[in-house]
């Protein structure tokens, strides 16, 4: 929780992306107090209840580390070690949770923030592209139009909030 709250004190506020990456750090905020709240006030469950309820804490630790770097060359052995699990384990918890692979999750996780700021920032699609983690534009654009269907620039003229001077 620390962690977080410094992320979140030290994000530049005077950056075109700071609203949507605030969104993202108070979000991770948000999981890391809920987990630790439902560490605490657990009861005993049987064994797939909690296994489900692993599967499903895993995946939302997921999402709040990618969030918190989204930009990161996240490897699946690195995510695996962050959240203290093996990497079949890792593995074999999010296709469980979120019915994708690791990878699945992590692309998931870009995309979206990609969305967000193509709708609530004026940066450049190259640089949307940059700050959710894609290295390479091309593969932004097409992954971008896989998931939406359309490419990054038709995503921000339609769902675009209009700006106010």
């Amino acid at each position: 929780v620390r962690d977080c709250l410094a992320r979140i004190r030290d994000e530049p506020a005077d950056q075109p992306a700071f609203v949507p990456l605030f969104h993202a750090r108070a979000t991770e905020l948000l999981t890391c107090v809920l987990l630790d709240l439902d560490q605490l006030l657990r009861p005993a469950r049987s064994g797939a209840e909690e296994g489900a309820d692993d599967a499903e804490a895993t995946v939302r630790r997921l999402r709040a580390l990618v969030g918190e770097a989204p930009a990161r060359a996240w490897s699946v052995d690195e995510l695996a070690r962050r959240v203290g699990l093996r990497t079949t384990q890792l593995q074999a918890q999010v296709r469980a949770a979120a019915g994708l692979s690791v990878h699945g999750l992590l692309v998931d996780e870009r995309l979206a923030l990609a969305a967000r700021l193509l709708r609530d920032t004026q940066l450049g699609v190259q640089a949307v592209a940059a700050e959710a983690g894609w290295e390479c534009h091309g593969r932004f654009t097409a992954a971008f139009r896989r998931r939406h269907g359309m490419t990054p620039r038709d995503y921000r003229l339609r769902h675009a909030a209009p700006r106010t001077h």
